[in-house]
């Protein structure tokens, strides 16, 4: 089974994005960058300089959009559905760039074609909290599957984002666990400085949910104490495995 993936990236994911790519080229031939030329909160990106850094990583398409402000979430939408212009595959993986499959797992699982019978499905996940070695003891469940014939802009452009193919009635939809190897996608959203998470929830679609920015300082003012503020889940220590570096 063939699919496209299309990664919705901004600069603050740069540490993320060669590790992504990597992991996706065991499974997919048809990878999509997509970007804004702002991030969400109206600060300009250099767009030069993305290019390059997608440039480097070979055999990578690539789509810069335009940021005139609004509504964040708007934008999530319109970078997932503009992406589907430039995918070759009936179905198409939505990955956000701190969403990293195992790309062995991936690829037994595709070539097993055990998607098929659905129209589509997330993933559980495994998920990260300051460092890529704090793994949650708690599961998510991150990344959209979906064929592109079940895509329709009202699905796509929704408060639910991603989520509103979860909601569909005449869907059939899944979501899969693990298979017997592990579970097959980490997420690493949180995974940064107290600078760079300044910086993500001053821009990001949810930045208004909460008061961010004192809940990130009170956590950076003392040493990791085993569980996090945005959900309270407890940790352990495991191996950093894609080498995020953090």
């Amino acid at each position: 089974m063939n699919i496209s993936v299309v990664v919705s990236y901004c600069s603050l994911d740069d540490r993320f994005l060669g590790p992504l790519v990597n992991q996706l080229k065991m499974f997919t031939d048809d990878i999509i960058v997509v970007y804004f030329d702002h991030l969400l909160n109206g600060t300009p990106e250099n767009v030069e300089s993305i290019e390059a850094k997608i440039a480097s990583l070979g055999s990578v398409k690539s789509m810069c959009l335009p940021y005139s402000g609004g509504n964040s979430r708007y934008y999530h939408n319109l970078a997932r559905w503009n992406a589907i212009q430039e995918t070759k595959h009936d179905w198409i993986l939505y990955l956000d760039a701190d969403e990293i499959p195992n790309g062995t797992l991936f690829k037994t699982l595709l070539e097993k074609d055990a998607f098929s019978v659905y129209d589509a499905m997330d993933f559980k996940c495994n998920w990260y909290f300051r460092s890529a070695i704090n793994q949650a003891v708690q599961t998510e469940h991150c990344g959209l599957l979906v064929n592109k014939k079940s895509i329709t802009k009202e699905l796509m452009f929704t408060e639910h984002e991603r989520w509103s193919f979860r909601y569909a009635n005449n869907l059939k939809y899944a979501q899969l666990i693990s298979t017997n190897a592990g579970i097959l996608l980490h997420h690493y959203s949180w995974v940064r400085t107290k600078e760079e998470m300044l910086v993500k929830t001053s821009a990001w679609g949810h930045r208004h949910d909460r008061n961010w920015a004192s809940l990130i300082e009170e956590e950076f003012s003392r040493d990791f104490n085993g569980t996090d503020f945005v959900h309270r889940y407890q940790y352990v220590q495991v191996p950093d495995i894609f080498n995020i570096g953090l």
